[in-house]
């Protein structure tokens, strides 16, 4: 199946050739032999033991193509405070002519990565070829090699962006596809934004999305990520998250994922400087068979850095996540506060949840805690509440909306809370 898979995949590789410039050309070659050199993973792979790849590797996608759409076909998923701050994605590619970023401070740079790499080349052609080189999962470095039209992101130095900006991911196919959207955000120093992402599927087809998103934080920096992970029911999605900070930069990303066939996140974040700090929170509400998978790397690389992971799983029916997770804390890194937490909260007795958080310190002078939880809804909390006159159905939710909405209640973006906590109640109800 594996070799199959691969073949399909060396196929896409090679059309995907076609029409670039040579150095485009260049870039994706080295990205395609890293990825040979790495291999596809399988159960034995880091990150990777849980994922269902005896499903995955039987499915056969094309590539995707964009095809002819109007904005009315999802002009209801933009946001209000959005309208003209929104950029869309159409089977994986930006699609600037959908898109609309004026109301964005004129500094602000939205452009096609193609073009970025002519106008950004020193930054972009240095970036690319240390993700290829220091790059450890296969996807997140086949990515790369399929990238059809990327999108680059540049907020210069001292300019906040107030209005947030959000992307819209659309699906829309006739058949199963393969698609690689990509990303690169580079913020300036004290410079701000707030992201918020979601997808629409206006055909529920199989599909293969192999998304990679990499931020570039300078010193005193600030980037604030909400993402929504409701793909295609049908879908398998795959989301690499690549962050390196420098010194007093700050990144949170808090997502929400209702599941697919399955839904992995991949996060690899560098603390660069001192006094950076990273906030990583998600929360995934799965019903049926559905998977969520989640696995992060928290690199502390110098002293008086902060970071915290807590990750929530809420599963009923069949559902079935994972976490793994581990904070590496470097010789030099002392001072660090480092924690991680997953919880996890069975519905059902066919539900399955894994966990292995893990540190790893060579630091003398650290602080730093992690852990795992599963359990089942607590008769005794449920007795407490029927005392009282709650019926059991109506504790039982209380319970359940309680512990899920510790994650989602951080979101400051008042529509995508709204939106969350909407899908809890549907998926919980």
């Amino acid at each position: 199946m594996k070799e199959t898979f691969l073949h399909t995949l060396e196929g896409h590789f090679h059309k995907n050739l076609e029409g670039v410039t040579p150095l485009q050309r260049a870039i994706r070659e080295k990205s395609w032999s890293h990825f040979l050199h790495l291999g596809l993973p399988e159960k034995k792979s880091l990150g990777y033991q849980y994922f269902p790849f005896s499903q995955f590797y039987q499915e056969s996608f094309d590539l995707g193509e964009v095809p002819h759409l109007s904005k009315e076909q999802f002009q209801t998923s933009i946001y209000p405070e959005c309208r003209n701050s929104h950029i869309i994605f159409v089977n994986g590619q930006f699609v600037p002519e959908l898109s609309d970023t004026s109301g964005l401070p004129s500094q602000v740079v939205v452009m096609r990565l193609k073009d970025a790499l002519n106008h950004y080349g020193s930054f972009l052609q240095g970036r690319l070829s240390r993700a290829i080189k220091d790059e450890t999962d296969p996807f997140a470095t086949l990515n790369i090699s399929l990238i059809q039209m990327g999108l680059f992101l540049y907020v210069p130095p001292k300019v906040k962006v107030e209005q947030p900006i959000q992307c819209l991911h659309v699906i829309s196919q006739d058949k199963p596809v393969l698609i690689s959207p990509r990303i690169h955000f580079f913020l300036g120093s004290q410079s701000q934004m707030q992201w918020t992402y979601d997808q629409i599927c206006l055909k529920d087809f199989e599909t293969f999305s192999n998304a990679v998103v990499d931020i570039a934080l300078e010193e005193g920096a600030t980037f604030e990520q909400y993402g929504l992970l409701n793909p295609c029911d049908h879908g398998w999605h795959l989301e690499s998250t690549r962050v390196t900070q420098k010194r007093n930069s700050h990144f949170t990303s808090i997502t929400m994922t209702s599941g697919s066939k399955s839904v992995r996140q991949d996060f690899r974040i560098q603390l660069l400087g001192e006094n950076a700090s990273c906030d990583l929170k998600g929360i995934a509400a799965l019903s049926e068979n559905k998977q969520s998978h989640v696995h992060v790397l928290m690199d502390h690389q110098e002293p008086h850095c902060h970071s915290m992971q807590l990750f929530k799983n809420v599963l009923t029916d069949a559902a079935r996540a994972s976490f793994e997770g581990k904070i590496y804390v470097r010789r030099e890194a002392q001072k660090t506060e480092a924690y991680q937490l997953n919880n996890n909260l069975l519905l059902s007795d066919k539900a399955i949840a894994n966990c292995k958080p893990n540190l790893e310190i060579f630091a003398d002078d650290v602080k730093a805690s992690h852990g795992a939880t599963i359990s089942q809804v607590d008769p005794d909390h449920l007795f407490y509440m029927k005392t009282r006159g709650v019926l059991p159905k109506t504790a039982k939710k209380f319970l359940i909306s309680g512990f899920s909405k510790e994650i989602v209640k951080e979101v400051s973006f008042d529509p995508l809370r709204k939106k969350m906590e909407n899908l809890l109640e549907k998926v919980l109800k």
